[in-house]
């Protein structure tokens, strides 16, 4: 037989270093053998990476080894590590094949993109360019998209989506069309977004905020649009600086829905005031009346502006590759859904490029799916507009059309992801594919099944958890798609289902004991869905059995692609279940509105529990478990039942003594510093119904509170320190905690455009708020998210990271030089099983987070 063996070699910075194959025989031939060979040639991007090589090599007799060499060419341009076959064979089909490794010696180079300002100008067009410097060469497609911030694209500058090839250098710059005009507005802003992943390049500053000054005197903008929840900004030119301070006067025709400030300062010296319009109700229209003081001149004026409702767009996948002449699918969902029908227009930046539909329809409550055909090679951008009730908002798509590859490419495969196990059957989608090709993922071969030049079919080897690499060798010809598919740690199993049964009205709480479980997993009784599914830890589940007919059923659990099933499981009984039994309760003395924790067996989610005749608020329930809050009582002794939702009362419970509830204290405040529209997070003891807290003599927002810990929203104060005080209903204060200093500046969140996602994430949410700044980071329950934009100071977009827990997830955003803002409570993940997805449930089952 014919052997050889794969092998490696550093690649170096210049001149050529041999890679030596060794090729031989097992057994050596008595007379002289000659075998062709052929390898090498030129891949990747840059200049050629090996000498192409073809020719003969003869065997003497008795002859059992030879060396055939490939020189590789070396660079100082980053690569990927790449990798080059050598064939050899005969006429009488003796084949052997080996792989080279080349192994990338060169630093990746980071690409910046650098923000820029630029005066508007009172007509017709300018260019502004945008700087983008790299550490190194860089090689490769660069893209680039702009994001409106306040400056909006039509109107103040021209919408742009296209790339920049680099071929060995540091720098480009990315121009930009600023349209000029006569209207008084604030300086505006808007995002330039690059992403250097068709390159050599990893991202550094992938954001930059283009500023456009404003160069015009008067009052504006005269009209605008505003999306409810949001702000506009509207700027008064004075001409001449204010001799001394003054106050503007201002009043809108419609304050319910879009409201100003009563008033506006201008403090002596100044050439120009602004004030917001905040639209609080949509759709709506207002006339904002200015009026000036004498020592301003005097007089009045007006300006318009409307408001309306907030929805996102999203068009998935995005971006998107099409080989030229090919066709994709593209995805649109509107967040939140709307109640009717939406028609979408769709319109190609150049419809030479690729064809889209002139507008498509997305159905109510739902989204749907268009045909986008790609003509011929280049870059183009697909603009999906928002009807007018949405405020004509425009979502973009850039589109890489790519000539017909000479040689096998890879797109994607479908699933993305498996178990560790392997077995997972795949569809990998690209371009000149053919029979004789092996995969690879990571370092494990697979011979895939040939469908078609566009498709293979194969299925998963077993593999460590992670993403590997997916690579494909056609004889000469291979191609590596970075990351290309994901194993999935080890799966669930179960290993006890507790109790064994319960009524067919599906009110039961079922404990699953197993391994490898989550929030993100669904519980099925039968095929049927469990609804309230939490975590405790990752070896419980618990679940609300639903309603189902009398019998023996099995119990799923599905996590991601994984399951375990145990069959037989539970069983459903016609008759009614026995009361709960109540076995401990722990503390057994407390005060009002502390938590305390009754145990006992055949707890249900529709329980109510009292002390002595007065009702308890559940906060989480499960089989064995109820944790209350103390309801507001004197102080004695009282006992404690439950009783079921068919009226059935519980065995009394250990006599509970409440005691008289001391006043409240802080023993901690955090953050210290903070801006105002931030949270502060507030410990210590004695919170409770009646009490609230206050910065200085301004009441905060209460956004979450139990007996030990409250989150709150700061007012709007001005910069300075003041006192946290604990305020009783009657507004006397009742403890003093730390000073908290008010800053002028920094990061606060107020809002977010979807109130919940699938633990499997891949959504993307639009965050608002103040003092966001580029290179911005964004986490959900301290997990990052990815393609994190900062569109201006007050929008951010994202997408939406996956969790192992369903339940609420703190968003927090942390600015480059450490400010940081959180919102608590607006965002939750669901499980993609959970049968009530984002509707809200009034009580939480299982464990309390």
């Amino acid at each position: 037989g014919l052997l050889m063996s794969n092998i490696s070699v550093i690649e170096g910075n210049s001149g050529t270093t041999n890679a030596s194959f060794s090729v031989r025989l097992s057994t050596p031939y008595s007379v002289s053998k000659t075998f062709h060979y052929y390898g090498g040639g030129t891949f990747g991007t840059g200049p050629a990476d090996t000498e192409r090589v073809e020719g003969n090599v003869t065997f003497a007799p008795g002859e059992a080894e030879k060396t055939i060499v490939i020189p590789v060419i070396g660079d100082v341009r980053y690569e990927p590590d790449e990798h080059f076959s050598l064939i050899v064979t005969d006429d009488d089909l003796m084949f052997a094949e080996a792989d080279c490794t080349i192994v990338n010696d060169d630093v990746q180079p980071t690409l910046n993109i650098e923000d820029l300002s630029v005066t508007e100008g009172n007509n017709g067009t300018k260019i502004a360019n945008v700087m983008l410097r790299a550490t190194g060469p860089v090689d490769g497609t660069v893209t680039f998209l702009t994001f409106d911030g306040t400056a909006k694209a039509g109107s103040d500058y021209q919408q742009t989506a296209s790339f920049l090839k680099f071929d060995n250098e540091t720098e480009k710059s990315i121009s930009l069309v600023i349209n000029g005009d006569t209207d008084v507005e604030p300086n505006e802003t808007f995002q330039v977004s690059i992403s250097p992943y068709q390159s050599s390049a990893k991202s550094g500053r992938s954001s930059a905020t283009v500023t456009i000054l404003n160069d015009d005197l008067g009052i504006g903008p005269q009209n605008q649009a505003i999306a409810k929840g949001r702000k506009g900004n509207v700027s008064i030119s004075l001409g001449v600086p204010s001799a001394s301070d003054e106050t503007i006067v201002l009043s809108s025709s419609s304050p319910a829905a879009l409201s100003v400030p009563s008033s506006v300062r201008v403090p002596a010296g100044a050439r120009f005031a602004t004030f917001e319009i905040s639209a609080l109700d949509a759709p709506a229209s207002a006339r904002i009346q200015v009026t000036l003081p004498s020592g301003l001149g005097g007089g009045a004026f007006t300006v318009s502006a409307t408001s309306y409702e907030n929805v996102t767009l999203e068009l998935q996948p995005s971006p998107i590759t099409v080989v030229a002449g090919a066709s994709a699918n593209v995805t649109a969902r509107l967040t939140p859904a709307a109640a009717e029908p939406q028609v979408i227009a769709l319109q190609s930046t150049d419809p030479s490029l690729i064809d889209v539909p002139s507008s498509i329809t997305i159905p109510a409550g739902g989204s749907t799916t268009f045909t986008l055909t790609a003509l011929q090679r280049g870059g183009a951008t697909l603009r999906a507009t928002l009807p007018p009730r949405y405020g004509s908002e425009t979502t973009l798509l850039f589109v890489d059309v790519i000539d017909t590859p000479t040689t096998p490419v890879l797109f994607s495969l479908s699933p993305a992801a498996g178990p560790a196990a392997g077995g997972t059957a795949v569809s990998i989608s690209g371009a000149k594919l053919r029979g004789d090709c092996t995969l690879l993922f990571g370092a494990v071969p697979v011979q895939p099944v040939f469908v078609s030049e566009t498709e293979l079919r194969a299925v998963t080897p077993p593999n460590g958890a992670g993403s590997v690499d997916v690579r494909i060798s056609c004889g000469a010809d291979s191609f590596s798609l970075a990351n290309g598919f994901n194993y999935l740690g080890a799966g669930p199993a179960i290993t006890d289902v507790t109790p064994s049964s319960g009524n067919v009205d599906g009110t039961t709480i079922v404990k699953l004991t197993g391994t490898n479980l989550s929030g993100a997993c669904g519980v099925f009784f039968d095929g049927i869905a469990a609804r309230g599914v939490e975590a405790e830890g990752s070896t419980t589940l618990h679940a609300i059995a639903p309603a189902h007919a009398a019998g023996s059923v099995d119990v799923k659990v599905r996590c991601g692609r994984e399951n375990a099933t145990r069959n037989a499981a539970y069983e459903y009984a016609a008759a009614e279940e026995p009361s709960a039994e109540i076995t401990g309760v722990d503390p057994l003395t407390g005060s009002q509105g502390q938590e305390i924790t009754i145990t006992g067996r055949r707890f249900r989610t529709t329980d109510i529990v009292t002390f002595g005749t007065t009702r308890a608020v559940v906060l989480t329930a499960t089989g064995e478990t109820h944790v209350v809050t103390i309801p507001d009582l004197p102080p004695g002794k009282v006992s404690i039942t439950i009783t079921d939702a068919n009226g059935h009362v519980s065995t009394t419970g250990p006599i509970f003594t409440i005691v008289e509830a001391g006043a409240p204290r802080v023993t901690r405040a955090t953050p210290s510093t903070v801006i105002a529209g931030n949270e502060l997070v507030v410990e210590g003891d004695g919170f409770r119904a009646g009490y609230g807290f206050a910065l200085g003599e301004r009441a905060a927002t209460i956004i979450s509170m139990t007996y030990t810990r409250a989150v709150i929203r700061v007012p709007a104060i001005d910069a300075g320190t003041y006192p946290l005080n604990i305020v009783n209903a009657a507004g006397n204060v009742a403890a003093i905690g730390p000073s908290i200093v008010v800053a002028s500046h920094g990061v606060a969140i107020s809002s977010v455009s979807t109130p919940c996602g699938s633990t499997d994430g891949g959504e993307t949410i639009t965050i608002r708020g103040s003092g966001f700044a580029s290179g911005a980071s964004v986490t959900f329950a301290d997990i990052a998210a990815s393609n994190v934009i900062v569109v201006d100071v007050e929008t951010i977009t994202a997408t939406i990271p996956a969790s192992s827990n369903a339940g609420a997830a703190r968003i927090v955003i942390t600015n480059s030089n450490g400010d940081a803002g959180s919102l608590t409570g607006a965002f939750r993940y669901v499980s993609p099983f959970d049968p009530d997805g984002c509707g809200a449930m009034k009580r939480r089952v299982g464990s309390r987070h």
